[in-house]
């Protein structure tokens, strides 16, 4: 199992929690949203077209992905990734989907 970095910078934004999605962002080659109680994230490449910094935002993120499905079942495999990046001081914000 390795790690894949996905081509380029990419953007957390906080939207309403009523927004809604402009069709244009389901043909985006990657996004993630997410939605709680009191908000909906968006993450994004940077470059994408939408005008997300009228939005409150983090960007300058990079994207790596796992290059083979992860059974659920496995305990521990973040740990690996993160623990070293946390002793250089680098933030860690984690996604995952049913593969990954």
């Amino acid at each position: 199992m390795k790690l894949k970095m996905l081509k380029g910078e990419y953007v957390v934004v906080k939207l309403p929690f009523d927004f809604q999605i402009p069709k244009q962002i389901l043909k985006f080659d990657f996004y993630n949203l997410s939605r709680t109680s009191d908000e909906l994230s968006l993450v994004i490449r940077n470059d994408e077209n939408f005008d997300y910094k009228k939005f409150e935002y983090e960007d300058n993120w990079s994207i790596f992905r796992f290059d083979s499905l992860l059974d659920f079942s496995l305990i521990g495999v973040l740990d690996g990734v993160i623990k070293p990046l946390s002793e250089k001081n680098i933030s860690v914000f984690v996604l995952s989907t049913f593969d990954t």
